[in-house]
């Protein structure tokens, strides 16, 4: 029985991690698409990750997978704790991840994106509904998925290419 524990275990994180890889080379590419970011003076990408107590140490395998430099841009990323969501109207970022989240921080999150035009990403296909913007998903094969009724809120100038091969939601 224990054994049997363990290779579930095991699955499951060798899962998530695959889903983190993914996540690692897809965010960077998806942010290029916007077109305020690749005019963006400052050839810096701010990514800020946001997890829940239990999630942190995907977090930090994210942020340490994340790559630092794509095409011109150098990527940044830190990580703020569900707990902290407050900070959240001090920090400087151009796109927010989020791990699975209460729906109050959903709450927050969205209010202050809408309002900045920030593209924001999720590691659950519940935070697209909770309006997260985008989330990529790997079944057998990797679909992105875009919370229409975000989108139209945000107004967010995507390349139309990009637009193309997205699922909306």
């Amino acid at each position: 029985m224990k054994i049997f524990f363990i290779v579930i275990a095991l699955s499951l994180s060798l899962f998530c991690s695959d889903l983190l890889k993914i996540h690692r080379k897809l965010i960077p590419i998806t942010l290029l698409q916007v077109k305020n970011i690749v005019k963006k003076d400052d050839k810096t990408i701010k990514i800020l990750i946001v997890a829940n107590e239990n999630e942190l140490l995907k977090a930090q395998e994210l942020e340490d997978l994340m790559p630092n430099k794509i095409k011109n841009f150098y990527i940044e990323t830190n990580i703020l704790k569900e707990s902290k969501i407050d900070e959240l109207l001090t920090l400087d970022f151009d796109a927010i991840y989020t791990f699975l989240l209460k729906n109050s921080t959903y709450e927050v999150i969205n209010k202050y994106c809408l309002k900045n035009k920030i593209v924001t990403f999720s590691n659950s296909y519940t935070g697209l509904e909770k309006g997260m913007l985008i989330f990529i998903d790997k079944k057998k094969k990797i679909k992105i998925y875009m919370n229409t009724k975000t989108m139209k809120s945000l107004k967010i100038p995507f390349n139309s290419k990009f637009l193309s091969i997205v699922k909306l939601k």
